[in-house]
Parts: C-alpha cells; structure tokens; sequence
C-alpha cells in the first residue's frame, strides 16, 4: 500500500480497532498501577509501625515529631516578602531565622533583615536582591544569606544615632563650625 493511498473502514471496524487500542492502553496502565500499589504497599510499615510519621513536609524526621520534635519560627517571618512556613523549612534555617533577633544589614546594605515589634507579635522581614533571574541567580544558599546576616553588623537603634547626632553637633560647634539646621 502507497502511503499516500486511502483506506477506508467501516464504523464496525473502526470501533474495534479504537476498543483494542483502548484495551492495549489500559493494560500498560494497569501495569504501572500494579507497580506503584507495590510501592506504596512496601513504604507501609514504616508509616504503621510509627503513628508520630508526618508525611505532611519532607521535612519530617523519620522517627516522628514526637520525639524528635523540629523548632518553631520565633516570629512571623518573610523572605523577600513571602511568608515563611516551618513546613516548608529545614530544621538549621528555622534555627538561623531564630538568630536573627535585632535588625541588620549585609553586603554594604543589600541585604537587610529587619525585626519589626517585640515579643510574640513581632515580625522579621528579610530581603536580599530577588526582582531578576540574574540576582536570584546569584543568591547563595537560604542558610548562607541567614547566618551571614546573623553575623553582620547590627544596624544601630534611634537612640544611639540620636546620641551620635548631638555628639557630632558639639564637635562641630566646638570647632567654630556651624551644624546643620534640622529637617522641618
């Protein structure tokens, strides 16, 4: 037969043509279901003998929550603006989000966590360079950007840079020098 020939079937055959192709598929799913069910059914034991097994986050120790219980974020937090949840973290970066407990700055001040508030209802905000694929592209690690912000200088308080204000305006007025009229 040339290929460019037509053939030409009658609805009968072509119905059982369709019905052996869909027969064909379903035995190769059903194949592959058999497979999987093997699967599943090897990982039960592991879940039936433990009842503590999360299978919520990947997270989980294989030993439970119970008695290896993970730590908790100590405050809201967000990364770049979105929230994080323990979930979806790993036990050393809810523990370097932890360390983090004033405002700071990294990287000349392209990095910056910032702790809004005090005790339970604060807040911390984290921010790095994230608006292009290059700058994503270049961030390191979650738990590298956390531990060196941990580590960074702390920003100083409004109180201490007030103190420093005045203590720069009576150099300059000890000098002679006028000091900078302040901002209406």
């Amino acid at each position: 037969m040339a290929k460019d020939e037509l053939i030409q079937l009658s609805p009968a055959e072509l119905k059982k043509i369709v019905e052996e192709m869909v027969a064909a598929r379903l035995q190769d799913q059903t194949g592959n279901l058999g497979l999987l069910r093997e699967i599943v059914q090897s990982a039960k034991p592991v879940v039936a003998n433990n009842p503590e097994y999360s299978e919520v986050t990947p997270f989980t120790h294989p030993e439970g929550e119970r008695f290896h219980p993970g730590p908790k974020l100590a405050r809201r937090t967000f990364f770049c603006g979105g929230r994080e949840r323990e979930e979806t973290l790993k036990h050393e970066e809810i523990n370097a989000y932890n360390a983090i407990t004033e405002s700071c700055v990294a990287r000349g001040g392209l990095w910056q966590a910032e702790v809004r508030g005090s005790g339970p209802d604060s807040v911390l905000h984290v921010y790095v360079p994230s608006k292009t694929g290059d700058q994503r592209m270049e961030l390191p690690s979650l738990l590298e950007i956390l531990r060196e912000l941990a580590g960074a200088p702390r920003l100083p308080s409004a109180v201490s840079l007030d103190a420093r204000v005045k203590e720069l305006e009576e150099r300059l007025a000890a000098h002679g020098l006028a000091s900078v009229p302040a901002a209406p």
